[in-house]
């Protein structure tokens, strides 16, 4: 049947259950999903169907539940102020022989309860409905008086009939700084936390090494300091997975970013001081540290033995076991982390293939106390950069907040209903992935996360935007529409599914007013309509790269959108000088993406967009000023140095209106080595590049003072 275009009712089934009907693929054609992927999908959306004939009953059935349905699980209010209270409008869906009155309950977030009474006079007929040849009448509740906020809505239509919903009160635009004249808008530096160096750290950055890098980065006057996500990954068997894009939980931070020279209780334990010393310890640390790659799991088993020291020497009792108490009070779910983490290790073998268990964690043992004091220290290191911002000259810090999470995580065990199971996130073909990508991950489900009250999303905000000035959201489009994959069928055979924009925006607005955390939406790529005017209207400023926006025409440069964030590229892009020399097209002929007849046209096309900017940066020599013997050369653009680019680029960058420029750290020093190759695994290093240059010596031997030169004299400037 993969064949076969879908029956009508079929698609009309899917979309009620919210598949979209098809898509427009990058060569402008429509790609309606077929008959195996409906049927792989619609299951797994809650719709009871075993066979194609059967799509019309059902689709009569999945009509009449709509119209039938008495109340939405959530419902949305948006307010223009972030304190002002407003209204909200529930809608309810009533036999016309109701006649109440009615009581009703509204649970605020503080937990207080509001009991009262309405009548039909207070409750406007909306539509009258007859589904099924029972009359029912549409109405609206008017809830008055809301802050911004999550609350709790309970309607009551007889003694024993109760409904129910979430009432989301949330500004209508995310929190933002004000705004300022080009040229003067924040700035800052950005360098993943693995692949610093520094004297001190034992071959992987450490949370010591964030805090150097920033205060470095203040010094010099920038505003912000980005890294990729700092979220917990797993690192021994049965997964070793290093990826901040596959992380372990999206709701703990990394462990193996702890920077155990500042942990209180080094001051107790002689036994971690000693393997500190240990010249075996310190050998093997060396050899960590010398390589030119990061081994998340050496660096791991290293650390070991000196956290699960610190862990023995943890006090039970005074100052330090009251300030875990009271994390453990703030952060309940980090007890369940611990014991999730635990069993694994001592398992060997991921959630899905656990025995049912009914025992309760052993709370004493060194795995669960591991966990449970190695998230508490990571809070106090996180905690100790954030407030050290404004001392350090900073705005804050950037943080990252993956699209998804490993599909053994802690999250798809303890949220286990929020996610869909039998189906990966990913996207369809296209130019550069021509059979399509397959994520790996399981995409949160999109009904039933409204019926759990958007539990899940909301600490996942809470916790990412209460450490950072600036929130980036991985792929924005995915509060919109995500592309499933059906396990076994491959990419090509997935569609896109709807999930409910509107509550997701609410959620992340009302998170960033909460905690003066500014976002900035990933929106690159293929992007629905929706998606821009939607995050103009709520404050959420866009994604820039430069790299996507040279030409080999006028204007050579598009200028940036005033709600955006600029940068030179993304963790996913070459290095600019990589960029700039071609390295990524040799790469890809050498993945296979391509042959040699278009290695040698990207190769051209490349050549071309080089001359059009040197040109208008004037770095390339006039035609009457070279000689006969240069005009021999294939090309003179490849022994312009690359950094004169890239500070070309920025100087304009920076006299741009758009509200903040992020700069690679890497690229002042022409690496040309990506950080990711998207769509490779073994076939590169993805995650291990470490710095050229250590943390020492970093502010003397990069052209850290040329580039702040350059962001101070720069001016309005359109190419």
């Amino acid at each position: 049947m993969a064949g076969q275009t879908p029956p009508e009712a079929l698609l009309r089934l899917a979309e009620i259950r919210g598949i979209e009907p098809g898509y427009v693929n990058g060569a402008g054609v429509w790609v309606t999903p077929s008959i195996d992927t409906l049927m792989a999908l619609l299951p797994v959306l809650g719709e009871s169907i075993d066979r194609p004939e059967q799509a019309t009953d059902r689709l009569r059935v999945a009509r009449l539940e709509q119209l039938k349905s008495p109340m939405p699980p959530v419902v949305v209010a948006w307010t223009q102020s972030p304190s002002l209270p407003t209204l909200a409008y529930v809608p309810v869906t009533l036999p016309s022989n109701l006649k109440g009155p009615f009581l009703t309950l509204l649970t605020h977030p503080d937990g207080k309860t509001i009991e009262r009474i309405v009548t039909l006079e207070q409750m406007p007929a909306e539509a009258s409905l007859r589904p099924d040849g029972e009359l029912l009448v549409r109405r609206k509740v008017t809830v008055e008086g809301l802050p911004p906020g999550v609350y709790r809505f309970e309607f009551a239509v007889t003694d024993s009939q109760w409904l129910a919903c979430q009432v989301l009160v949330a500004p209508a635009k995310a929190y933002r700084t004000a705004d300022k004249r080009p040229g003067t808008s924040d700035w800052g530096l950005f360098l993943p936390v693995h692949a610093m160096r520094s004297a001190h750290n034992h071959g992987c950055g450490d949370f010591g090494d964030l805090a150097t890098t920033m205060r470095l980065t203040g010094g010099v006057g920038g505003h912000l300091f980005g890294t990729l996500p700092l979220l917990s990954t797993f690192l021994e068997d049965p997964v070793v997975e290093p990826s901040p894009y596959a992380p372990a939980s999206r709701l703990f931070w990394n462990e193996l970013y702890l920077n155990i020279e500042s942990i209180p209780e080094l001051q107790l334990s002689q036994k971690a001081r000693d393997l500190l010393a240990d010249s075996a310890w310190r050998m093997e640390r060396d050899r960590l540290v010398a390589l030119q790659l990061v081994d998340h799991a050496g660096v791991w088993r290293l650390r070991l033995p000196v956290l699960d020291a610190l862990v023995e020497a943890f006090p039970l009792t005074g100052p330090r076991a009251l300030q875990l108490e009271a994390f453990v009070a703030r952060r309940p779910r980090v007890r369940a982390y611990a014991a999730f983490r635990a069993r694994m290790d001592r398992e060997r073998a991921t959630w899905p293939t656990w025995a049912m268990s009914n025992q309760a964690p052993d709370e004493t043992s060194l795995l669960y106390r591991r966990y449970l004091l190695a998230q508490f220290w990571a809070d106090e290191q996180v905690a100790e950069i954030s407030t050290s911002c404004s001392k350090w000259g900073l705005r804050g810090l950037y943080l990252d907040l993956p699209l998804g999470v490993h599909s053994d995580s802690f999250d798809t065990w303890f949220y286990k209903d929020h996610f869909a199971r039998g189906v990966s996130a990913g996207a369809p073909p296209d130019d550069f992935f021509t059979l399509g990508q397959d994520w790996g991950f399981p995409p949160l489900h999109p009904t039933r996360i409204r019926e759990l009250g958007h539990e899940y999303l909301r600490d996942v905000l809470d916790f990412h935007s209460s450490s950072a000035a600036l929130l980036r959201m991985d792929h924005v489009m995915g509060l919109f529409r995500l592309y499933w994959v059906p396990w076994g069928m491959g990419p090509k055979s997935g569609a896109y599914v709807r999930y409910p924009a509107e509550e997701m925006l609410a959620l992340f607005t009302l998170a960033s007013n909460q905690h003066q955390c500014a976002l900035v939406g990933e929106d690159l790529g293929t992007v629905p309509p929706a998606v821009r005017p939607a995050m103009h209207a709520h404050g959420i400023d866009r994604l820039y790269v430069a790299q996507f926006s040279l030409h080999t025409q006028e204007p050579v440069l598009d200028m940036p959108p005033e709600d955006s964030l600029a940068c030179i590229n993304t963790h996913d892009l070459p290095p600019f000088a990589a960029f700039w020399l071609g390295r990524d097209i040799d790469d890809r002929r050498d993945l296979g993406l391509m042959d040699d007849s278009q290695l040698v046209a990207d190769h051209l096309a490349r050549k071309k967009l080089r001359e059009a900017v040197a040109r208008k940066l004037k770095l390339l020599v006039p035609v009457e000023n070279v000689t006969t013997s240069d005009k021999a050369e294939e090309d003179q653009t490849l022994s312009i140095d690359p950094s004169m680019v890239l500070m070309g680029l920025i100087k304009i960058l920076r006299g741009s209106a758009n509200r903040g420029l992020l700069i690679n750290l890497e690229d002042l020093w022409n690496a040309k080595d990506p950080q990711n190759v998207p769509g490779t695994w073994r076939e590169r290093p993805n995650w291990q590049r470490k710095s050229a240059f250590d943390l020492e010596s970093m502010a003397n031997t990069v052209p850290i003072d040329r580039i702040v030169k350059w962001l101070e004299e720069s001016h309005k400037e359109v190419l």
